[in-house]
């Protein structure tokens, strides 16, 4: 079986079954004969951060002389995105290799590559496995990995609310889901967070018996990313990096002596040609707030031109409302599909009132061609070295993580 046939398969499955993940995994790793208590495990939760705070954790624990699987999600451009081992994606080969087994298997897309991941961790001789929960916490795939042994140590970043349909819509509620990570014998890494969701956590964790940390009143994590991580790009990550330091220091290891910390995060505030492109894969209020606050941080007194997508299902203008005094014009693009795609003129009628010029365009190359100045059929560097790039602002994308992916592929 070919990777793109592979791929094919497994995205055919469908992310999401009837029943909770939770289950169907367990049913999987019960018939692998359990690879996942090979695996010293730390669990990662939360709305915002818990994707960056993944790949800080695993950086760190390499660093420190550890081999590490990790897996996230979702992917960008590749499912290949997903699994990483000692900081490199899986290769197409092995990812097709696995599939081929992992298709003979009852489950969804989400069960059988969180499947793949296990055995291509056992497979490489991984000491820990860092592991990113899909969506919520309690029902969650990656949950069935801690049923018969805790995680080391259980991390939930920043709770918005984000997923309200599935997972309520008040911040105590998204708590309790994301709490549903927290076993007995594991040690909880409370991020900075809402108050009103924090004491959910702690009481939880009281409940439990649980022993935990909360990240703002560890002084010594703050001080160790001033003065390691003054290169990180987007202010907001200084939040994630600090929430893996404190999972380092509860795991009992010691930090790298290394001068300075940077790790470019794929999606979260990356930056292309020579910084005049900007993505970021925000999709709710809270991460647009922290985009926002960065950029500000940042470009101070810069305005940008900005390709925007926003899926239906999400709340558009509470992710729009702190971006508004950064945009100078936007592209409105659809993204989506089926009952969560938004008709891009649905953005422009939001931003019109607000006061913002906006167009909406059929589709994301057009939006870039039409920020860029240049009516091109490819996209390139050499396109990019004769613009006049002196006369324009920079060009920020964001509102959904599709439309990060698609920016990537072009």
């Amino acid at each position: 079986m070919k990777f793109e046939e592979a791929a094919e398969a497994i995205a055919a499955r469908g992310m999401y079954g009837r029943s909770p993940g939770v289950c169907s995994m367990a049913a999987l790793l019960e018939k692998a004969g359990h690879p996942e208590r090979r695996l010293r495990i730390v669990h990662i939760a939360g709305t915002n951060g818990k994707g960056s705070t993944a790949r800080y954790t695993a950086a760190l624990l390499r660093k420190a002389g550890h081999l590490v699987g990790l897996y996230t999600s979702p992917h960008l451009v590749s499912m290949c995105e997903r699994i990483a081992v000692d900081g490199e994606d899986i290769s197409r080969e092995a990812f097709a290799r696995l599939a081929g087994r992992a298709l003979l298997e009852e489950g969804t897309a989400s069960d059988l590559l969180l499947w793949m991941a296990v055995e291509y961790f056992v497979e490489r001789g991984c000491e820990f496995a860092v592991v990113e929960t899909g969506l919520g916490g309690r029902l969650d795939q990656t949950n069935a990995l801690t049923t018969h042994k805790a995680a080391e140590v259980s991390c939930i970043t920043r709770i918005g609310l984000d997923h309200t349909r599935l997972l309520g819509d008040t911040y105590e509620a998204i708590a309790a889901e994301k709490a549903g990570i927290l076993r007995p014998g594991t040690t909880a890494v409370l991020a900075e967070m809402e108050p009103r969701a924090k004491r959910v956590l702690v009481a939880d964790c009281e409940k439990k018996c649980i022993d935990w940390v909360a990240v703002e009143e560890n002084g010594e994590a703050d001080e160790w990313v001033r003065s390691h991580a003054s290169g990180l790009y987007a202010t907001y990550q200084k939040e994630n990096l600090a929430n893996a330091v404190v999972i380092m220091k509860c795991l009992g290891i010691d930090l790298p002596d290394s001068k300075e910390f940077s790790l470019p995060i794929a999606g979260r505030l990356e930056a292309f040609w020579g910084g005049r492109l900007l993505i970021d894969g925000a999709h709710n209020p809270q991460g647009a707030a922290a985009l926002s606050n960065s950029l500000k941080g940042i470009f101070s007194g810069e305005s940008f031109d900005a390709i925007i997508g926003i899926l239906k299902d999400k709340d558009a203008d509470g992710i729009l409302e702190p971006m508004l005094p950064l945009l100078a014009s936007v592209c409105a693009v659809g993204v989506g599909s089926g009952d969560r795609y938004r008709e891009p003129e649905d953005l422009v009628r939001r931003l019109s009132v607000q006061g913002v010029e906006a167009r909406a365009c059929a589709s994301v190359k057009e939006a870039l061609r039409l920020l860029r100045g240049e009516e091109i059929d490819v996209l390139g560097e050499k396109n990019f070295r004769s613009a006049q790039w002196g006369q324009r602002n920079r060009i920020l994308v964001f509102g959904s993580l599709s439309l990060v992916g698609e920016i990537k592929k072009l």
